[in-house]
């Protein structure tokens, strides 16, 4: 496997240990964009030249595969036992990309699927007080606290109020190239423009997908973009953290289906045609739930008035009428471990990314919190997760961007 140290390549992100988003550079929000612009001069091409250094783009099928939670450090140790990943590396191209801030799925996923950064999707954590609802939801599942969901708890509402983003098949539709959104049944998904392709588990998923390039190929139906989320890897890191058996057993299972169906099984014909990128949407730092925190209990809470903090327990978002004492409580109980943004720090930061939205403008906090190491929260749940994300550590900050025609990987 190929030795790359990221806070290397990306030093001028790096401050006291905190990485930071490489907006308009090597980020996933580039991500989308860049792989169609492989197949339509409609798009630009955002991600670096050397993220396709010795891999033949020449190709009319693009298939992402998107391993949720899947970070650089993981990758590169990963590798030893999933040879898909030590292949792509011998046989294409592995480079680090940065993910977005909050690196975290609600968010990242919202720009890998529009190539808009958060702040101009509006989509800010998983926990995000929706205006329509006057209730923090769970984002993604669209449920409330109590896991009911949103959309019978408050009568006419739906998941479009999440955000304000555009999804790229929109865009991809008027450039003339075919998107296909390969994404679990539970999504319910009803993306604009595009073909969706609900699926119960994911070696059913990438089977699918392998037959349905053949076909497109096998009758030259023209360029394609085909996006394949995959949750497993993520779920589990969460319980065990990534360096247990389970976790491996994990990464083993759903790269070797990758593998099998796209390499080992694709027919030469569609090969020939297609480009692979494997990337993820973040990585894990795994925490000890006995020392993560519950701000209830520290002097933080006396800031916090009827609006509970949103975000995650990486990315804690206050909305307070006082954030500079709230930051002042913070550093008081963590010191130099934890970094605070006010509103005018993180704006001028662009930590969110350049741009904005109506949907931004209402959930903007007062005050955004991220600790060096721990988890922070106010609900004991959260805390008892073992690999988390959602802020500025190189393990969470830092994914791989994967790239190579399969024909090329198949040899």
């Amino acid at each position: 496997m190929t030795e790359v140290d990221p806070t290397d390549r990306f030093a001028h992100l790096i401050e006291d240990g905190y990485a930071f988003p490489d907006y308009g550079g090597a980020c996933l929000a580039g991500v989308p964009d860049t792989l169609l612009s492989l197949v339509s001069d409609e798009f630009d091409h955002q991600l670096p030249e050397s993220a396709f250094s010795n891999v033949d783009t020449d190709v009319s099928q693009i298939v992402l595969v998107l391993l949720d939670g899947l970070g650089w450090d993981q990758y590169q140790r990963d590798a030893e036992y999933a040879p898909l990943l030590d292949r792509l590396d011998r046989q294409g191209t592995v480079s680090p990309i940065t993910s977005v801030y909050p690196s975290e799925t609600a968010a990242a996923i919202t720009t890998v699927e529009s190539g808009q950064v958060p702040a101009q999707h509006g989509l800010l954590g998983w926990f995000q007080h929706v205006e329509e609802a006057d209730a923090i939801l769970k984002t993604l599942p669209f449920l409330t606290l109590d896991d009911e969901p949103a959309g019978e708890v408050y009568e006419g509402l739906d998941d479009s109020v999440l955000s304000d983003a555009e999804p790229v098949s929109v865009r991809a539709d008027a450039a003339g190239v075919d998107t296909h959104f390969y994404q679990p049944a539970k999504f319910d998904a009803d993306t604009p423009d595009a073909t969706d392709h609900p699926y119960w588990n994911v070696v059913d998923a990438l089977a699918e997908l392998r037959l349905d390039l053949e076909a497109a190929v096998d009758v030259d139906e023209g360029p394609a973009y085909r996006y394949l989320y995959a949750s497993e890897i993520d779920v589990i890191a969460h319980e065990v953290g990534t360096r247990h058996d389970r976790y491996e057993a994990q990464v083993r299972a759903v790269t070797e289906a990758v593998r099998h169906e796209l390499l080992e099984r694709l027919d030469p014909a569609a090969a020939e045609e297609t480009l692979l990128v494997v990337t993820a949407d973040h990585g894990h730092i795994d925490t000890d739930p006995e020392t993560n925190v519950n701000l209830r209990e520290t002097d933080v809470w006396e800031y916090v008035d009827d609006r509970l903090p949103t975000g995650s327990p990486r990315n804690v978002q206050f909305h307070v009428d006082d954030p500079e004492g709230a930051a002042a409580a913070l550093h008081e109980a963590f010191g130099d471990d934890v970094w605070t943004f006010t509103r005018e720090a993180y704006l001028d930061r662009e930590l969110f990314g350049p741009g904005t939205c109506e949907t931004f403008e209402q959930r903007a906090p007062d005050l955004v919190a991220v600790h060096r190491e721990k988890g922070l929260w106010w609900e004991d749940d959260e805390l008892d997760l073992v690999g988390m994300h959602g802020g500025l550590s190189r393990e969470e900050m830092f994914v791989p961007f994967a790239a190579g025609r399969v024909a090329d990987l198949q040899e």
